[in-house]
Order: structure tokens, then C-alpha cells, then sequence
């Protein structure tokens, strides 16, 4: 049978799509060319994602959610009308996301209806469960607190109206690029630290460390000598006893 939901635009560019989710989030098969565009997508290219969608299958929507993160390409989200549950995660899975006025966030638990056995329906219901927390924590980060997400799973439905959603969305953005900008702060620092252990040691003989061994000598636990072969000597740095070892 031929879906006749499923329908990229393409738009001029090197490489620019459209594509709506505005009805229900059904089963994966129906976003198969959602699919493939994401997957084959390469820097520079973007995909605008108009969304007006209620919400629909969890297992569907973190299929698309992983897609969206993980694709090289940039997904622009337009939130033009309703994004609730599925939806919701959908627009905040994009790398950046736009609201339209007048527009609604709802977040909600799952729901659902598990048939068979009492103790399958309840290993069922656990995984379920377990699911739906490490996709909230994940792709809610930021834009609610920790309590509100558990506020959510414990069955606390939140609505949010255009003003709102907008000054989420730039406390969210302030909270992501202050700690990308630690992270990268951390990685100069200890590139800028690997730089003065290398005027004692080789780039080569650092390379013979493991990770832990490089993390060690970065912070003073050890530290690491060359004998006429150039075989490595590591000593233990301990306050009583010195442990040696050799690479």
C-alpha cells in the first residue's frame, strides 16, 4: 500500500527539504523517505520540519528523534499550531527550532494498552517506562527542570503557550552552549597540558600511554622516564612507596 503521507520537498540549495508532520505519528514504515533523506544528509544540507502534530507512536518518534540528532545535516523545526507528546519531542530533537504564534507545547506520560499475560503486560509496562524517562531526560533537558520531567512521567500533563515556549527554548539554548563552552574549555586545557608534557616526553611516547596512564601523568599520580631502549618507565608517585612498571 502506498503511503501518501510520506512526501519530502525539495527546495533549491546544494541540497534543502520540507517535510510535515501535521497528522499523528504512526507506524515507522510510514517514514521511510523521512528516513532515507535524513540518513543520506551532508553538511550544508538542511530540512526545514514544519510540525502541527498531537503526538502518536513512541517507538516512531524516537526513531525520528535519533535520526534527527544524528544526521549530518541541519533540521530546522517550525512549531506552527500544536506539538504534543511525540510532537513535542520531534521539535526539540531539531538543531535549531522556530514557534509560531498562537502555538501550544504539551508534554504528557506515555498511554497505551498492553494485551497477553499479567506478567508479560507488567515487564512490558517496566520497559516502557524505563524508555520513556531516558528519552525525557535526554530530549527535555534544559527546557524543563529535573522535577517537572518527573512531574511529567508521574502523570502531570503541562501545557505551554507561545510566550513561554520561546523563553524555554532561550534558557535551553543558554544552558547548551555554556556547557559546550566548558567542554571545549576542559579540551583546550588539556591539549594546552599535553603540549608542555611534550617537551619532556614524545608525541610518540605519549601515544604508548593508555588513557589512564596519560591521565595519571597529566595530574601528577605518575610519572614516566625513558631507558637507552626507549622503552618506558612508569613510576607510581605515592607518598610511602613508589610502584614501577614498564611499557
Amino acid at each position: 500500500m502506498t503511503n501518501t503521507l510520506d512526501n519530502i520537498y525539495v527546495k533549491p540549495s546544494p541540497q534543502n527539504f520540507a517535510y510535515f508532520i501535521d497528522g499523528d505519528i504512526g507506524e515507522p514504515s510510514d517514514y521511510r523517505e523521512l528516513q532515507q533523506v535524513l540518513i543520506s544528509m551532508q553538511e550544508g544540507d538542511e530540512l526545514e520540519l514544519q510540525i502541527n502534530c498531537f503526538g502518536g507512536f513512541l517507538h516512531t518518534t524516537t526513531m525520528l528523534s535519533n535520526s534527527i540528532r544524528n544526521t549530518k545535516g541541519h533540521v530546522h523545526g517550525v512549531l506552527n499550531g500544536v506539538a504534543m507528546s511525540g510532537g513535542s519531542i520531534l521539535l526539540l530533537s531539531c538543531h535549531s527550532v522556530e514557534v509560531m504564534p498562537h502555538s501550544t507545547f504539551m508534554s504528557h506520560t506515555s498511554n497505551g494498552y498492553n494485551g497477553g499475560k499479567l506478567s508479560d503486560t507488567m515487564r512490558s509496562v517496566a520497559s516502557s517506562a524505563k524508555q520513556l524517562e531516558a528519552l525525557y531526560r535526554d530530549v527535555y533537558y534544559g527546557f524543563y527542570t529535573e522535577e517537572e520531567i518527573t512531574d511529567i512521567l508521574d502523570g502531570k500533563d503541562s501545557y505551554l503557550e507561545y510566550d513561554e515556549i520561546c523563553d524555554r527554548l532561550e534558557k535551553r539554548e543558554a544552558i547548551i552552549k555554556a556547557e559546550y563552552e566548558q567542554s571545549l574549555k576542559k579540551q583546550f586545557n588539556l591539549e594546552e597540558s599535553l603540549l608542555d608534557f611534550e617537551e619532556v616526553l614524545t608525541k610518540e611516547q605519549l601515544l604508548k600511554l593508555t588513557k589512564p596512564q596519560l591521565a595519571q601523568y597529566v595530574l601528577g599520580e605518575i610519572s614516566v622516564d625513558v631507558d637507552d631502549n626507549g622503552k618506558l618507565i612508569i613510576t607510581e608517585i605515592n607518598n610511602s612507596v613508589d610502584n614501577v612498571e614498564s611499557v
